[in-house]
């Protein structure tokens, strides 16, 4: 059965995280971490998949996508979670991430390369500070 509909790979990275875990300590930095996915899920569909990657790294996958547009109406209410300080003990804390983009079918069908090209995606984000996501482009590469 062939499906028009995309899947989207999502690369997510919260910016300068070590900083933030050397200056508050694990405890907060586990909180965090607590915190930010609690933001990331409630920002997804039910249908839509939330993984913690590793350390400070998430990955949503988003199934039946039929018009790219969602993923930027998505992507802007994710970012706008993020513009609310985060309230940890006795801290007011301001979190920012960086997100990458990868679509199957268009750039791979392959979900090992759909997540390099995502994390790829994720670093151009990080380079322009003024926008906080990047959809993978063909033929990007690592600078």
């Amino acid at each position: 059965m062939l499906r028009k509909n995309k899947l989207a790979v999502i690369f997510i990275d919260i910016d300068k995280f070590k900083q933030l875990n050397d200056e508050y300590g694990h405890l907060i930095g586990d909180q965090i971490l607590i915190e930010t996915a609690k933001r990331i899920t409630s920002s997804v569909r039910a249908d839509d998949d939330v993984y913690r990657y590793g350390g400070d790294e998430f990955v949503i996958v988003t199934h039946n996508i039929a018009k790219s547009r969602f993923i930027d109406a998505m992507i802007d209410h994710l970012l706008e979670c993020f513009n609310h300080p985060f309230m940890l003990e006795q801290h007011t804390i301001n979190i920012s991430i960086s997100i990458g983009v990868a679509l199957a079918p268009d750039h791979s069908t392959e979900y090992k390369q759909l997540l390099e090209l995502a994390d790829l995606a994720m670093y151009k984000s990080k380079r322009h500070p003024k926008k906080s996501y990047h959809i993978y482009q063909e033929g990007e590469k690592k600078e």
